[in-house]
């Protein structure tokens, strides 16, 4: 994440580190990135808050 910070937009950075500690750390802390897995992401899309969605992430 230290790599992005020098070319994102400072509340941009910001918003995306807010996601990572408030959602995403909780729940895939203990993976590494390149055991995630297709059903991991559908799994944490079903206890997302409704309103909120990985239907646009690519």
């Amino acid at each position: 994440m230290a790599a992005a910070k020098e070319w994102l937009a400072p509340n941009t950075f910001a918003g995306y580190a807010d996601c990572l500690e408030r959602d995403l750390i909780p729940v895939f802390g203990y993976y590494h990135l390149p055991d995630l897995r297709d059903h991991d992401c559908a799994a944490f899309d079903r206890v997302l808050p409704s309103g909120d969605s990985l239907d646009h992430v690519r």
